[in-house]
């Protein structure tokens, strides 16, 4: 294969293991090791090894962070494009948010920013980095800017090229507003988050988890929005898998909201026996 015809096909090859990572981890990940240390240009290996930095970084422990650091290494001797001195960069942001070094994240991902001019994706995904550094440290309003401007970016680009990503940033945002009381645009910014998740491949926990977030922001809202509020509670339990996080935080949800009702009974023909079992004993421990 002539040189430029094998550094398209690896390109796209990065590109596909990309957009897996947002679907099938696992496989994505095993094609970026394969991409790094494949025969394959410099540019495109360096970009591959900063995408399992930033994959590393967010494992959190010190080995993770240790992995990423060696793999950033390896790939700023091989990164000479502005794509992959961007990828690079922005995978130094996230080692520096994820490892709580402030002073280092916003002078990273403004210069990840800079070398993405040309790739809007890219640029977006930046500012979504911003966002939940910002939010992490309090400063909400910044937060809410960088968001707004990822998904700016996204739409642009296109809801159906980009559900995964905006998913993403709708669910921030509407946390964002759930943390500042401002429940009716939390409410939005979920309603569009669902739309997200809805249009695509199935999957029952991330559908619980963002109806839960929608039913927190209907109950902040108070008055008839309660019963919106219940009705996506539970919609949302028979979707969470049975033992994991969001099936706990759903039950303690939809007990919370029940008690706001005056209504502490469950439905025995509608909820199974052990859920039930669970939500009763999770009404006993509630403090509102």
């Amino acid at each position: 294969m002539p040189r430029s015809s094998r550094g398209r096909a690896t390109i796209t090859r990065l590109e596909a293991a990309e957009r897996a990572l947002e679907t099938a981890p696992h496989e994505a990940l095993a094609e970026l090791e394969a991409v790094a240390t494949s025969r394959a240009p410099a540019n495109q290996r360096a970009e591959a090894l900063a995408l399992l930095a930033m994959r590393d970084a967010a494992g959190g422990s010190e080995r993770d962070f240790e992995c990423a650091a060696e793999r950033l290494e390896e790939a700023q001797r091989l990164a000479r494009s502005k794509l992959a001195r961007g990828r690079i960069a922005h995978a130094r942001g996230q080692l520096a948010h994820h490892g709580g070094d402030w002073a280092q994240v916003v002078e990273a991902l403004n210069e990840a920013a800079s070398l993405y001019q040309n790739a809007p994706r890219l640029r977006a995904q930046v500012f979504d980095t911003l966002g939940m550094h910002f939010s992490r440290k309090g400063n909400l309003g910044r937060a809410h800017a960088y968001f707004t401007l990822s998904v700016k970016l996204k739409e642009a680009i296109g809801k159906d090229a980009e559900r995964y990503g905006l998913a993403l940033t709708y669910g921030n945002l509407g946390r964002l507003e759930l943390s500042r009381e401002q429940y009716e645009e939390a409410e939005g910014w979920f309603q569009a988050d669902l739309e997200m998740v809805l249009a695509g491949p199935q999957n029952a926990y991330v559908e619980a988890l963002v109806r839960d977030e929608l039913a927190l922001a209907l109950l902040g809202q108070g008055g008839t929005r309660l019963a919106e509020a219940l009705r996506e509670l539970e919609c949302a339990l028979p979707r969470a898998p049975d033992g994991a996080d969001v099936q706990i935080a759903v039950l303690r949800d939809l007990a919370r909201a029940r008690l706001l009702r005056s209504d502490i009974t469950f439905d025995v023909v509608t909820t199974p026996d052990a859920t039930q079992q669970r939500a009763l004993a999770l009404l006993d421990s509630i403090h509102l």
